[in-house]
């Protein structure tokens, strides 16, 4: 069975995820790379307000 390289149904970002995100776009990185990097969903998981 292939692994999926993100976790279905998890969506809550946590503390530590959110400051993930904001690490990684002060490096500028894409939300893709930085939805990899956190096992989320690029297009679902990553809407921090």
């Amino acid at each position: 069975m292939k692994e999926l390289d993100y976790i279905p149904n998890n969506s809550q970002l946590t503390l530590t995820d959110r400051v993930a995100v904001e690490v990684g776009l002060a490096r500028k990185e894409s939300f893709a790379k930085i939805a990899k990097q956190l096992k989320k969903h690029p297009h679902s998981d990553l809407n921090v307000h």
